[in-house]
């Protein structure tokens, strides 16, 4: 599984390792807490406020339980579409995207497969030109592909270094 997980991680940071800015983020909602780091890629689409950003993450997720696994990890790749309000440094995003989870379970929950989709949505302020701050709330599910399908929520505050 590990060779699996490594093999992924580097095909996903092959085509991006030159552009961007890397991300931090972090989060509890419940009993799940959730961190990560990222690589935010350059828009691979801009239209005057509207960008479609490839954004990449590595995470470790716990869940707050004394029963099996506590502790997960994760990659996720999602094209996060971001729309500018305006003139000002304000903006809202979106995205559905793909994660790989080294266990089915975490805590006694069953999640049944370590395929996931990754459902996005958040709001967030670029502070100058390379510094940005946002909140994002995800959801981590199946989509029913096998049953349970109980899903990960999760909420974090999420901080861009562009360069």
């Amino acid at each position: 599984m590990k060779s699996i997980v490594t093999s992924v991680v580097l095909a996903l940071a092959a085509p991006v390792a030159l552009a961007g800015g890397f991300t931090l983020q972090g989060g509890k909602r419940g009993d799940i807490s959730r961190y990560s780091v990222g690589y935010t890629a350059d828009p691979v689409y801009e239209n005057g406020n509207f960008q479609i950003l490839p954004v990449y993450e590595l995470a470790h997720v716990h869940r707050d339980s004394d029963k099996g696994h506590q502790d997960l990890y994760q990659i996720s790749a999602v094209p996060m579409l971001r729309y500018r309000l305006g003139s000002s440094s304000w903006y809202v995003e979106g995205g559905i995207g793909v994660s790989l989870f080294s266990h089915t379970q975490i805590g006694g929950r069953r999640i049944s497969t370590a395929f996931q989709f990754s459902d996005n949505l958040g709001f967030g302020m670029q502070i100058n030109r390379s510094l940005s701050i946002a909140y994002r709330f995800s959801h981590f599910s199946n989509a029913s592909i096998r049953k349970p399908n109980p899903g990960i929520n999760a909420q974090a505050i999420v901080l861009t270094v562009s360069y």
